[in-house]
């Protein structure tokens, strides 16, 4: 689809905003990693580069690719704020890595590479992914509740581009939520399919004092295994797309590019795109493709596609959103922003570097979620309710630098709305 153009050029008008002292990179040393060692790196393995550097740098990973040769990263262990950056293509990892207890004076910033099962502990401080992937193991021995994204007890995780192989016939998990605050846009989520007599993986579990919110992004629950008895028809669950627990709040936006689907299901459960429980909310927002899972015709199907106690809106007008397509590279690559919005509203664009979780007076839908550096009246927001704003950074951006950004809309009725927030992380 092609979005019309903007009439301001975001080439034109951010490039001064990075010769403000406060748009740098960590600050820190740079330390090269090379799983293959060679000439000038400094260490092979993660896990040793994490435990020699100090808060503030850098880690810039080399490919696992080699010749013929392709090896993975070790997990790792992260517990200080630092930049882990792929500068080459193709950078693998592998097990279970974890980020915990980031003080909240700190940021941890990563970008472009691939790991096993991750989990985010008891950070305080920002968590940024940019263009990770996940890659769950088929193991099917052991426990079948588990995750292959896990966030608990964490102030502020975000994440764009972000997507995940979540295993076969594991039933994991694609992400769970605990206590923590969580916003990906331009994600790809599986729950897992289950094996025989299990039920399939939840795309996205919002459990209890968890806020999430979810942009321009394609979420899947995994289809239920077949029953243990040849010839009878499953009972259990295929997994919902997304689930709201009590106390819980989920808001989600997108256009018709993306969608929510449940797992498919036995008799007589079905598998939701959205389930939310009583005293959950979920604020769903725009033109998603949404669709339950079925269930076998014996059991008289069924596709419900919202279902629960709890407390489902339905955006109308659809609230703000915004998204950023492309990445941010060192050699001025073209990326995009995309405002999706209410046909005459005004609208402005804020960037800057550092967070902010501020509800506003005034404000609808979202939070304040930066602090600005900056803020670009753009355009009216045409009938078609899209706008493109094309993007270029200038060459020699040093890798690990962070960009966070959000759009401001004035309705015709007078109201005032922020739309979700978008990073992006400068990478080789």
């Amino acid at each position: 689809m092609r979005l019309p153009s903007c009439r301001f050029a975001l080439s034109a008008i951010l490039l001064p905003l990075f010769s403000l002292p406060s748009l740098s990179a960590q600050g820190g040393r740079s330390i090269l990693v090379d799983i293959h060692g060679r000439p000038g790196a400094q260490f092979t393995q993660i896990q040793p580069a994490i435990d020699a550097a100090q808060s503030g740098d850098t880690l810039l990973l080399r490919s696992s690719l080699f010749g013929s040769s392709i090896r993975s990263y070790d997990a790792f262990v992260l517990d200080k704020g630092l930049a882990i950056i792929a500068i080459e293509a193709y950078v693998e990892g592998t097990g279970e890595s974890a980020i915990r207890d980031i003080r909240a004076d700190e940021k941890v910033l990563l970008r472009n590479f691939s790991m096993g099962t991750l989990k985010i502990l008891r950070c305080k401080g920002l968590v940024v992914g940019d263009g990770i992937s996940l890659i769950a193991p088929r193991d099917l021995a052991g426990s079948f509740d588990t995750t292959t994204l896990e966030i608990t007890d964490c102030r502020d995780v975000r994440m764009r581009q972000f997507g995940m192989n979540n295993g076969g016939l594991t039933g994991r998990d694609g992400v769970r939520v605990r206590k923590s605050r969580f916003e990906v846009d331009g994600a790809s989520i599986d729950g897992a399919d289950g094996a025989l007599g299990r039920r399939g993986g939840i795309g996205i579990w919002c459990q209890a004092d968890s806020v999430v919110s979810v942009s321009f992004s394609r979420i899947r629950g995994g289809d239920a295994g077949a029953a243990d008895l040849p010839g009878s028809p499953a009972i259990l669950p295929g997994g919902a797309a997304l689930v709201v627990d009590a106390g819980a709040s989920l808001q989600v936006n997108g256009n018709i590019e993306n969608e929510l689907i449940g797992g498919w299901s036995g008799c007589p459960a079905v598998g939701a795109a959205v389930r939310v429980f009583e005293n959950g909310a979920a604020r769903i927002s725009g033109e998603l493709r949404i669709s339950g899972g079925g269930a076998p015709a014996i059991c008289g199907g069924g596709t419900e596609a919202l279902i629960g106690a709890g407390e489902i809106q339905v955006a109308d007008p659809a609230d703000l959103a915004l998204f950023f397509r492309g990445g941010l590279a060192t050699v001025g690559v073209r990326a995009g922003i995309e405002v999706h919005g209410e046909p005459g509203a005004l609208l402005v664009l804020l960037a800057g570097v550092e967070p902010a979780i501020q509800p506003l007076p005034g404000f609808l839908a979202q939070p304040l979620l930066l602090v600005p550096s900056a803020a670009f009246p753009l355009d009216v927001m045409p009938q078609s309710s899209e706008l493109f704003l094309p993007l270029v950074l200038p060459p020699g951006l040093p890798p690990g630098l962070l960009l966070l950004m959000q759009a401001v809309s004035l309705r015709r009725d007078g109201r005032l709305f922020l739309s979700n927030s978008t990073v992006a992380v400068t990478g080789g």
